[in-house]
C-alpha cells in the first residue's frame, strides 16, 4: 500500500500502519481507471491498432475477450497502452475535479484508491495523480486480482467500481459483504451493456455529480447513526 508526501510522490507503507489512518474515520474506496480516468476511447483505439474493430461501448475486458473473442494477450497489451497514456491524452472522467471535492470536503473521512492495475504501471498512477493534483489517503493495487481483501483492510463503508464482473467476484466471495461496505457500480461508455450482477446489493450511479450525491447521503447517515450511538454509549 502506498500513501503521498507533501510532493505526491508515492510511499509505499506496513499494512500495519493502516488502523492509524481510518480509524474513527468514514472510509470510501474507489476504483481508478474508468472511474477517475476516461480510458475507454483509448483502449478501443489502441486494441484496434492490433487488427481489431470494436467502438468504445466494447472495450471492457468481459465483452472483448469473452464475448468478441479477443485474444487476452492482444486485449491486455492495448488496454495497458490506454490506461497509461500520457495525462494529456487520457482524460479525467467528466465531472470528477468538482465533485471530488465535495467528497473530500467531508470532515473524518479517508479516500482510498483500491486498483486492478500491476507493479510496473503504478508509477504512471503516481504521475497521473501529481499531474492532476489528485490527493488521497492511500493507493492500493491488487494487480487484478480480487478487492476484497483490500476493501477489508481499509474497512471501506463505501467503495466504487466500473467492472460489473470484479463486483460479482467480491459477492461470490462474500455474499453479505454489502452489509458492511456499500457497493456502487459506476456506468460508463464501456459497460452499458453489462448487466448489474445484483440490483439487490450493487447500487447504480452514471455520472460523478450522482456518485458524489450518493456517497455524501451515505455519510449523513453514516455521521448520524454513529453520533447516535456515542451518544447512547456515553449515556
Amino acid at each position: 500500500m502506498f500513501v503521498q508526501d507533501e510532493n505526491l510522490n508515492f510511499l509505499e507503507i506496513e499494512n500495519k500502519k493502516v488502523s492509524d489512518i481510518i480509524k474513527d474515520k468514514f472510509v470510501i474506496a474507489f476504483d481508478f481507471d474508468g472511474v477517475v480516468t476516461n480510458p475507454h476511447e483509448l483502449k478501443a483505439r489502441y486494441i484496434n491498432d492490433l487488427g481489431y474493430n470494436i467502438a468504445p461501448t466494447q472495450c471492457e475486458r468481459h465483452v472483448c475477450v469473452d464475448i468478441l473473442k479477443i485474444p487476452l494477450e492482444d486485449y491486455e497489451k492495448g488496454s495497458i497502452m490506454g490506461y497509461t497514456a500520457s495525462p494529456d491524452k487520457l482524460q479525467l472522467e467528466n465531472g470528477f475535479k468538482e465533485n471530488f471535492s465535495r467528497i473530500k470536503n467531508l470532515k473524518k473521512t479517508s479516500l482510498f484508491f483500491v486498483t486492478s492495475r500491476y507493479n510496473n504501471t503504478i508509477n504512471h498512477m503516481q504521475n497521473y495523480m501529481k499531474y492532476y493534483k489528485i490527493k488521497v489517503d492511500g493507493i492500493i493495487y491488487t494487480e487484478n486480482k480480487t478487492k476484497t481483501e483490500s476493501l477489508n483492510l481499509i474497512n471501506a463503508q463505501i467503495f466504487t467500481e466500473d467492472s460489473p464482473k470484479k463486483l460479482e467476484k467480491i459477492l461470490l466471495e462474500d455474499p453479505l459483504f454489502y452489509e458492511k461496505c456499500n457497493l456502487i457500480l459506476y456506468r460508463n461508455i464501456a459497460n452499458k451493456i453489462e448487466l448489474n450482477p445484483d440490483e439487490n446489493s450493487i447500487l447504480e450511479v452514471d455520472n460523478w455529480r450522482n456518485l458524489a450525491d450518493t456517497i455524501i447521503k451515505k455519510y449523513h447517515k453514516f455521521s448520524k447513526t454513529f453520533s447516535n450511538s456515542s451518544l447512547d454509549i456515553s449515556i
